[in-house]
């Protein structure tokens, strides 16, 4: 029999977590490795062997590179920048090179072999994950496909004129300078400039900690085109605390520590010290909201909203009008010129106006958002968002956010709830990426069922197999890449934070001790 969560071990376990935020942890992401491995130091000698490496020693057994879970831009965007880098190399990874070039040939005539199937009853299978997008893919594909081009790697260049079209008419609406006027979401992709790269004008844009929009790859393709120190130390910064690759965004410690604190939200005034962390988190906040990072990055309206949340949560007088400028017509937007809008992003501005009961704006604003949430979802049930692969997230953060709130509660969050009571594995997990279930997705999906009606005679044995599922895998941290960047990656504290969170709040008396 699996034993019981112990709150105390719990919350020594979110305690020693909370001490260890720093810049933020992830894993390794093989797309921004491979643009580690092409940055040459004055002399041509390489800046970053580690990072090449590492390439040889990731790469799948079908050729491509990027996450363990199959998604096609991921594997396409990943595989691209690591051929790119291993001809620029010139030899040592001849072999590597040849699969990767023969993954592709085969990925862009669409005859790659179909992926391993999650087989739940979950919706989602593996033709859905071929429809998840990238961050900026539209614009970084083409780019590395100019320079797979010069570097005259064999590829089937025209199954991807349209992408490559896209790009030129992206790249043509933007205003004269508008990459380089001011801190803007496009400078976390920079790289897709290609040769059109002005840096002089990208100079002014760099972050104190020497990095482009706190992005890896950005950063190593500003130090291709023209040699700068302050860029280098913040990329070997990256390789010391990725281990050797480098890993999507770093640091992103105002994400990290807000969601952490949402994470272990259930262990406030369970003996867990949360002033240092809060503290931390309240002297990164700004009069117009947070993004991912304190280093260079524009506000966003998640960030903003979720850090809003729990420190308004934890007491601290910070004010819901700078969700405002987020507003649109029928939701929020996450930044400004987004291509694809986030459902995650007004589920947590919905969150983060349960804590703000005297705020004017807060009825019409609750109301355009559930309006927005009834709008977009899947089957009338669940939600998908736009940085996550699994709809578990996205729902079990919506369920939080709407349970208990009038026109909130029996339209949007009873739904979500009968879906999540339907597709329980028989594992007692949660996933549509693993057959087992994950911890990740699993601890979303317990957490929401314990905020909500967990009197419930289903919900209660829902609740039971889930924690015995959570409690079976309490020491597993190595969490499969499913949040969405440039590449697909795992916070692994925010990850942890979680799973730690949702068996705190099973164990509660409330949900333990509950009565049919």
């Amino acid at each position: 029999m699996t034993r019981a969560p112990d709150p105390a071990m719990l919350v020594d376990q979110a305690q020693r977590l909370l001490g260890s935020l720093a810049g933020g942890a992830m894993s390794v992401t093989a797309y921004d490795t491979a643009w580690l491995a092409r940055v040459t130091a004055p002399g041509g000698a390489p800046a970053f062997p580690e990072a090449m490496a590492w390439l040889l020693g990731h790469q799948h057994a079908d050729g491509s590179w990027g996450a363990r879970i199959p998604v096609a831009q991921d594997r396409l965007l990943a595989t691209l920048a690591a051929v790119v880098a291993l001809r620029e190399a010139g030899s040592g990874g001849e072999r590597a090179l040849a699969a990767g070039v023969a993954y592709l040939d085969r990925a862009l005539r669409g005859d790659v072999a179909g992926e391993p199937r999650a087989e739940t009853r979950a919706e989602t299978r593996a033709e859905t994950r071929a429809e998840i997008e990238v961050v900026a893919f539209e614009l970084l594909a083409p780019a590395l496909l100019e320079s797979a081009r010069r570097l005259e790697l064999a590829l089937p260049y025209d199954r991807l004129t349209e992408l490559s079209r896209l790009r030129s008419e992206r790249i043509g609406a933007l205003p004269p300078g508008a990459i380089y006027a001011r801190p803007n979401p496009f400078l976390h992709s920079l790289e897709f400039l290609g040769d059109a790269l002005v840096p002089e004008l990208a100079r002014p844009r760099q972050a104190a900690n020497g990095s482009f929009g706190a992005s890896p790859s950005a950063t190593a393709f500003v130090a291709m085109r023209e040699w700068n120190e302050r860029a280098v130390g913040y990329l070997r910064e990256v390789v010391r605390v990725s281990g050797g690759g480098a890993c999507n965004v770093y640091p992103f410690e105002v994400f990290e520590t807000a969601w952490v604190l949402h994470g272990v939200g259930a262990m406030r005034g369970h003996g867990l010290a949360l002033d240092a962390t809060v503290a931390a988190l309240a002297a990164m906040w700004r009069a117009d909201g947070v993004s991912f990072t304190s280093q260079g990055m524009v506000t966003d309206c998640d960030d903003t909203a979720l850090a809003l949340k729990v420190l308004r949560q934890h007491g601290c007088a910070v004010d819901p009008g700078v969700l405002c400028p987020f507003e649109g017509r029928d939701y929020f937007h996450c930044f400004a010129g987004e291509k694809n809008l986030s459902i995650s992003t007004n589920v947590h501005v919905a969150d983060a106006l349960r804590e703000c009961p005297e705020f004017e704006h807060r009825g019409r604003m609750l109301r355009k958002v559930g309006g927005f949430l009834r709008d977009t979802r899947s089957d009338g049930r669940f939600w998908r968002d736009k940085w996550h692969i699994s709809p578990y997230y996205v729902t079990g953060d919506a369920v939080l956010a709407c349970a208990g709130v009038d026109g909130l509660d029996r339209e949007l969050a009873e739904p979500a709830v009968g879906w999540l009571l339907e597709t329980q594995l028989a594992s007692g997990g949660w996933s549509e990426v693993d057959r087992d279930g994950t911890c990740e997705e699993t601890a979303y999906a317990l957490r929401a069922l314990a905020c909500h009606a967990p009197t419930r005679r289903a919900s209660r044995e829902a609740i039971r197999r889930a924690t015995d599922y959570l409690m079976q895998r309490i020491a597993d941290t190595d969490y499969p890449e499913l949040w969405i960047g440039k590449g697909l990656y795992a916070p692994r504290a925010v990850v942890r934070a979680a799973v730690l969170g949702a068996l705190f709040s099973s164990c509660q008396p409330e949900v333990r001790d509950a009565e049919p």
